[in-house]
């Protein structure tokens, strides 16, 4: 509730299905999904990295052990630094010399740190908004049917059967 009018004024420009509308409602899709993964997370800046992982991917590693169904449904938020969207500076200049060509796919850092000016498309508000989605709707559905799972049997008591 406290993001409604930040995301309903950011879909409303994307809505408006004009340029100007997709370079404003592209940072603000990131900026809040950024937040609510922060939400999520309990972290500050879950998405930056730590030892090459995203902090909140270490975050919701944890929180759902080995449930193998959860890894499934996580598997972006579990690898969020190979995305495209979160590829650090290094990691985006190691790719345009191995592809020699240059990095042009949606970037969170690159949009939020004004390093790019060309990010206004119809597609990649699409893309920022599905993001915010995944963020906000499916991973804490997720996490919680993780949570369930996890089942902490008792200790036995003299070797008595379960």
């Amino acid at each position: 509730p406290a993001r409604k009018s930040a995301i309903e004024a950011a879909a409303n420009s994307h809505k408006r299905g004009e340029l100007e509308g997709y370079f404003l409602s592209i940072p603000v899709f990131l900026a809040q999904a950024d937040g609510i993964f922060a939400d999520i997370t309990k972290l500050n800046q879950p998405m930056s990295n730590n030892g090459g992982k995203a902090k909140g991917s270490t975050y919701i590693s944890n929180e759902i052990g080995d449930d193998q169904d959860s890894k499934d449904l996580l598997y972006q938020v579990l690898n969020l630094s190979n995305m495209s969207l979160l590829k650090s500076t290094k990691q985006r200049d190691k790719e345009s010399i191995r592809d020699n060509k240059t990095f042009n796919a949606l970037n969170r850092h690159q949009v939020i740190h004004g390093e790019v000016s060309d990010y206004g498309t119809e597609l990649n508000s699409l893309k920022a908004f599905s993001f915010l989605i995944y963020i906000a709707a499916h991973v804490p559905e997720i996490l919680e049917s993780a949570r369930s799972k996890k089942i902490v049997e008792p200790p036995l008591e003299n070797d008595e059967p379960r």
